[in-house]
Formats: structure tokens, sequence, C-alpha cells
């Protein structure tokens, strides 16, 4: 997976159903928000995983350590 992918790709969609679907209740998209939470924060651990890699001095600047 590419930082593009990690940061452009619809977490709605990862999620297993679109965000606000009709007909969606409030329990449901409580659980589709928490789903993309998790994805969200996945997401961030990899890019700062990346960071860390290809730019150390970069990471360390904004606290990634």
């Amino acid at each position: 997976m590419n930082i593009d992918d990690l940061l452009l790709k619809d977490l709605s969609q990862e999620s297993g159903r679109p965000f606000g679907a009709e007909g969606e209740d409030k329990a449901t998209m409580d659980e589709t928000l928490t789903r993309m939470n998790e994805l969200l924060e996945q997401r961030l651990r990899l890019v700062e995983q990346a960071l860390k890699e290809r730019d150390p001095d970069l990471a360390r600047k904004y606290g990634i350590e």
C-alpha cells in the first residue's frame, strides 16, 4: 500500500457500508464511526512508520518517535 492509498482512500467504503446509508439507525452509525476511527488510527500508524523509515529527522521534528 502506498501513501496515497493510505491518505486518499474513502474510509466509509472500507468500513463495510457507506456512512450515513439511508435507513441507518443510530447504533449502526455509531458502529460505523467506531470502525472508521479504527481504520483512521491504523492509517496514521502506517504513515508515521513510513515517515520514521524515510525521514527520521522530519519524524523527530514532528514528535513521531
